[in-house]
């Protein structure tokens, strides 16, 4: 198997992919490069797996909160990707209102532009969409994640996913489904031993935070941005690399050591390596994927998805959004 997880953003230049190989005796993983050309890039991983299953996870959103969706009529996120999104009726919905009163089921990413502060509100999209709290914005797997993830339709600061989350689904995710019939999208097309038979090309979200969480790997307090905390995270990451079978190339271990370089943006290199290290622990039965427990709510696999390594709802302590939570 080919596993290879996406650092994903807005922005190309933030965008870093990280690769390991499945071996006779574990993984071989490789040090990240930039995700590059989104439109030949599972082409480019394929030509690396050969007839081998394929695993790419996508850090960004993969799916709508069903108190939205139930809202919208949408009853199959993978059919709205295929048939639906930008068209007719959804002309608008990859573009973010301007203003509050723009918000609607059909156009629900706001505010469009930066917005200025006490004029644009979280509690304007609940108004907008219909909804009677915040904690409807998000999915089940968001409110079962540590830390609590963005929301998908706010597109402002630095924790807003919407709007790159619109450019993974309409430049990667619904042109590969729609092209190759090879393409699953995880859970949606089913469970993961289940999806990954050869030649196959799996896509499944992730979120590196909590696969930081899940393999307990931790950073001094000034955070992934800071070279010297990366640094501090390297003998971790190292155990983890041996609990896993991980095999570490020349240039990743020297990197991983490095902290990943000087720059703040080395935190982005850093996180395609933390979400690689959680779906390896995950495709080789370390760690469950998350889901499949005998109160899994039928959404899940209809609408909402699941994040790769996330802990089943049952279990999760799911509690209610802070007032005021972005």
């Amino acid at each position: 198997m080919l596993i290879a997880h996406a650092d994903w953003s807005l922005h190309p230049a933030k965008r870093w992919l990280c690769v390991a190989r499945e071996t006779p005796t574990g993984w071989a993983a490789e040090a990240p490069i930039p995700v590059g050309d989104l439109h030949d890039l599972i082409a480019r991983l394929r030509k690396q797996a050969g007839d081998a299953p394929l695993l790419l996870g996508i850090d960004t959103p993969i799916g709508l909160p069903i108190a939205y969706a139930e809202r919208a009529g949408i009853t199959s996120f993978r059919n709205f990707l295929a048939n639906d999104l930008g068209l007719g009726e959804w002309a608008t919905f990859a573009f973010p209102a301007v203003t509050a009163t723009e918000i609607s089921l059909h156009r629900p990413f706001y505010p469009s532009g930066a917005g200025k502060k006490g004029q644009v509100s979280v509690q304007h999209l609940v108004h907008g969409l219909g909804l009677t709290s915040a904690s409807h914005l998000f999915r089940d797997c968001e409110l079962a994640s540590t830390p609590l993830p963005g929301i998908l339709f706010w597109t402002l600061g630095a924790k807003q996913t919407g709007k790159a989350a619109l450019r993974a689904w309409t430049e990667l995710i619904e042109p590969a489904l729609a092209t190759d019939p090879s393409v699953r999208l995880w859970p949606f097309d089913g469970d993961l031993p289940d999806l990954l038979t050869a030649g196959r090309t799996v896509i499944a979200e992730t979120y590196p935070a909590a696969a930081m969480r899940l393999l307990d790997i931790t950073v001094p307090a000034q955070g992934k941005t800071s070279q010297a905390a990366r640094i501090a995270a390297a003998p971790r990451i190292f155990e983890v690399c041996d609990d896993i079978d991980i095999t570490p190339s020349t240039a990743l271990a020297a990197t991983v050591a490095d902290g990943f370089g000087p720059q703040k943006s080395g935190e982005d290199p850093f996180d395609a390596l933390l979400g690689l290290l959680g779906m390896v622990a995950v495709a080789s039965g370390a760690e469950p994927s998350g889901i499949g427990t005998p109160d899994e709510p039928p959404h899940v696999r209809t609408v909402e998805g699941w994040i790769l390594g996330i802990p089943a709802r049952s279990s999760a302590g799911i509690v209610e959004v802070p007032a005021g939570s972005p």
